[in-house]
């Protein structure tokens, strides 16, 4: 079974493995289905945009539907369908490894009571780690308690 909507294009932007993009796409006619996936931080007016990777047959005509705006990046990467998602895989195996070592090292250090001594030693000699740590870090990570899941 194939979908077909006239000239409408069905953008999938969830972050999903390229393989489960593609069996998805495999639902519809080649011509009115587009991958694509988000990567980066929520856009802030004057700091940041995120990029929005888009590939397929038509990704070209949906960047241009988008159009060109401040708040977002938009780059095509190809005519595969599984290319952004699989872009998007990749980046977010990258930032969330890089996120749980940082966290783990920060828990170890505070578990020796040298957590200070650790922040000001990250500061010092890896400037740029320290401020990307600050940026992968959740901001309110600080409100959470522990909860013991295994009780009813």
């Amino acid at each position: 079974m194939s979908l077909n909507r006239g000239n409408t294009i069905y953008v999938d932007m969830n972050a999903i493995a390229p393989q489960t993009t593609c069996s998805i796409a495999s639902n519809f006619s080649e011509d009115c289905f587009v991958d694509g996936s988000i990567v980066g931080l929520p856009p802030r007016v004057n700091e940041y945009s995120p990029t929005i990777y888009l590939s397929g047959k038509h990704a070209q005509k949906v960047a241009h539907a988008i159009g060109d705006t401040s708040m977002l990046d938009i780059r095509v990467l190809g005519d595969e369908i599984g290319q952004a998602s699989g872009l998007k895989m990749c980046y977010g195996t990258m930032t969330k490894g890089i996120t749980a070592i940082v966290l783990h090292a920060c828990v170890v250090a505070r578990s020796l009571k040298l957590d200070g001594a650790y922040l000001d030693e990250l500061k010092r000699s890896m400037p740029h780690g320290f401020e990307m740590a600050n940026r992968l870090i959740p901001d309110m990570a600080y409100t959470l308690k522990r909860k013991d899941i295994t009780r009813n």
